[in-house]
């Protein structure tokens, strides 16, 4: 028999946590669920599920709509419309877990491929597998640059006064997670054919651009090349403190 807990007070009912009175499933003013009965195995179960399903679907409607809207997602998700996506560094870090998984299973075999094919001397051999080690090891803190990078650089597009920062960072955990994304599924891709690696340009040229330039209420071709310059210039930003940071650590 599952043990009740006493939550009532003649005809009313309080919560547990505030002693605050309770009118619907949640407390109004704590936000904790109201329940009739202690905590047991079969809820932890039931919580587990729901928690599981629920952030899975979330997951999964966010790419969809990042993928469908573009920058319009991301604008209306500055507008207020947040309730039924993934928020954007719990976004981003979930994305970021996926890449680095990829990244870890395959990334060996395509920097032995780009050895094999590209490189002949044995000491840029050796250079190049002790890049890949420290990628591996470092990638996961190295990719939180490039959001930063991204907000900052964004100043040169958008309106001054129209995003503030936090804002701007938003933008970019959003652009840059589902660039990521879309970079892991080209690191499968490269496993079939090496030089297919380089179509990782094409997620700098076409669709982060036009994500960005989508976030003005109107916007035109001369848009697209300003927030194309926004790109270009945020990843070169990311590439020289990357680089920076690899030949000082592998000193």
């Amino acid at each position: 028999m599952k043990e009740t807990v006493d939550m009532n007070r003649g005809s009313k009912k309080f919560c547990l946590n505030c002693e605050s009175e309770v009118h619907a499933t949640y407390c109004s003013i704590c936000g904790q669920r109201f329940f009739l009965y202690k905590p047991n195995l079969g809820l932890l179960i039931t919580e587990f599920f729901q928690t599981f399903f629920l952030l899975d679907l979330r997951v999964y409607r966010t790419i969809r709509e990042i993928l469908k809207k573009q920058g319009r997602f991301v604008k209306s998700y500055i507008d207020g419309r947040q309730v039924d996506f993934v928020g954007p560094v719990h976004f981003f870090i979930l994305i970021l877990g996926v890449y680095l998984l990829v990244f870890v299973s395959v990334g060996n075999l395509i920097y032995d491929s780009i050895n094999d094919s590209f490189v002949q001397e044995d000491e840029t051999k050796q250079k190049i597998e002790q890049l890949g080690t420290f990628l591996k090891i470092n990638l996961n803190y190295l990719y939180f640059l490039l959001p930063l990078v991204f907000a900052m650089v964004m100043g040169l597009f958008i309106q001054k006064g129209r995003y503030n920062f936090a804002e701007k960072l938003i933008v970019s955990f959003y652009l840059i997670g589902i660039a990521i994304l879309m970079n892991s599924g080209i690191l499968l891709l490269a496993l079939l054919n090496v030089k297919l690696f380089a179509l990782r340009i094409l997620i700098i040229i076409i669709p982060l651009p036009i994500a960005l330039m989508q976030l003005k209420d109107e916007y035109g071709i001369s848009d697209y090349f300003k927030s194309l310059a926004v790109v270009l210039l945020s990843y070169f930003i990311y590439a020289i403190l990357v680089a920076g940071i690899t030949i000082l650590m592998m000193k």
